[in-house]
C-alpha cells in the first residue's frame, strides 16, 4: 500500500471515530490534535457559542469535515469582522493556505457548538 493510501486510511478511520464519539459535554472552545506526521496533521476543533478561537493562521491547505455545522464570523488581527464562513453539517470543504503574515480569528455567534475535523496537508 502506498504512503498516500496509508495516510487516507488513517485519516478516514480517525474521522469515523470522531463521528461515532458524538458530542462532548465540555463547555470550552478547544482544539485537539489527533494525528500528526511530516506529511499531514488532523485535529478536531469545537467552537462553543459566543466563544472565539484565538488569532491564528494556516500555513498549509486543508480539508474541513463538518460534524456539527454553523456560521463562524471571521475577524482580522484588529478584531474587525471580515466575513462569515457557513459550514453545513455533513459537508467537506477545501480551504487554501492563508496569505503570508495574516492572522484571523473565528467566532461562533450561534446558539450551538460548531465541530469540525481539519486535515492539513503539509506536502505539495
Amino acid at each position: 500500500m502506498s504512503a498516500m493510501k496509508k495516510q487516507l486510511v488513517i485519516v478516514t478511520g480517525l474521522m469515523l471515530m470522531l463521528v461515532l464519539a458524538g458530542c462532548s459535554s465540555e463547555t470550552q472552545t478547544r482544539r485537539t490534535v489527533h494525528y500528526e506526521n511530516p506529511v499531514s496533521r488532523a485535529w478536531e476543533t469545537v467552537i462553543m457559542p459566543n466563544q472565539p478561537l484565538k488569532l491564528h493562521r494556516h500555513d498549509y491547505p486543508r480539508a474541513v469535515v463538518v460534524l456539527e455545522g454553523g456560521v463562524l464570523t471571521l475577524v482580522n488581527e484588529n478584531h474587525e469582522k471580515t466575513g462569515e464562513l457557513v459550514l453545513e453539517t455533513g459537508k467537506t470543504y477545501w480551504l487554501e493556505a492563508d496569505a503570508p503574515g495574516k492572522l484571523h480569528g473565528d467566532i461562533n455567534e450561534g446558539r450551538r457548538q460548531v465541530r469540525v475535523v481539519v486535515v492539513e496537508f503539509r506536502s505539495k
